[in-house]
């Protein structure tokens, strides 16, 4: 995995060239694999979709694992950072100017069998892409509405991030070893008592520990899956005991079993 420095960031962005296209809107189909663009913003909103594989996007208050059922929607001046693996991302750019924000706030979308082909249709025009044919803003006009009929947010994809130094501290061992999530070791990292942790914990995150647990260990599973381990490997690694539960709490989150979903991942 390579991680980009910000200055490599800021001239990646500068060689696609998201903040100098004169177009409206455009697409743009990400070759690079196994990167992590630090922490950026751009002067457009952001429609950022895995084809296959997953995507890992990050903004300080929270994460998101976005496997192909899903979408971000980042709108212009955001600050966030993308990690991609083994993923086939595609971004579509709409300049402020003329395409209003759907949400102001990133926000996770389901991806339809409509959206997905306009998506792909869309890739015929880049950035340097010549010509202002007038079915080109028609065409995004429309995507725009598809959009914005989308646009509820998909809380369980998000892992919230703690601002007080107890919970980070909770948090941060938890998700070194998602399989050991016991709320009372957890109450002792933060140093106080487990009423008082479940009360706070709840307050700050917007989620119960047992509700925060549960999504970090889908989250994992999801990337453990996109390796070599087996399905079994993964539900006991993550804490299931059960592998028929761990299936259904996947699926509820992925829209596919497990093993559906890894064979998506290594095809």
């Amino acid at each position: 995995m390579r991680r980009l420095t910000p200055r490599e960031t800021r001239q990646t962005l500068r060689r696609i060239g998201i903040n100098q296209a004169r177009e409206a809107a455009f697409a743009y189909a990400d070759p690079r694999r196994q990167v992590r663009y630090h922490f950026h913003h751009h002067n457009r909103h952001q429609l950022l979709y895995a084809m296959s594989g997953s995507l890992f996007l990050e903004t300080r208050s929270g994460a998101w694992l976005l496997p192909p059922q899903r979408a971000a929607w980042i709108p212009a001046g955001v600050r966030h950072a993308t990690t991609v693996r083994n993923a086939e991302t595609r971004s579509l750019y709409f300049s402020p100017r003329t395409f209003a924000t759907i949400e102001p706030d990133i926000r996770i979308l389901e991806m339809t069998p409509l959206l997905r082909e306009m998506i792909l249709y869309a890739q015929q025009w880049p950035a340097d892409a010549k010509g202002t044919e007038p079915f080109r803003r028609q065409f995004f006009d429309v995507l725009m509405t598809l959009l914005q009929r989308q646009s509820r947010t998909l809380d369980r994809c998000r892992l919230p991030r703690p601002t007080s130094a107890g919970l980070e501290r909770a948090t941060n061992s938890f998700l070194a070893d998602v399989a050991q999530g016991g709320v009372a070791a957890a109450a002792r990292r933060a140093g106080v008592s487990e009423r008082t942790f479940r009360r706070h914990f709840r307050r700050e995150m917007g989620l119960t520990w047992k509700e925060y647990v549960h999504q970090a260990r889908l989250l994992q599973a999801m990337e453990w899956l996109a390796g070599p381990r087996t399905v079994t490997e993964v539900a006991l690694a993550v804490g299931f005991q059960s592998l028929s539960t761990f299936s259904q709490a996947f699926r509820a989150l992925a829209g596919q079993n497990p093993l559906a979903y890894k064979h998506s991942q290594n095809r």
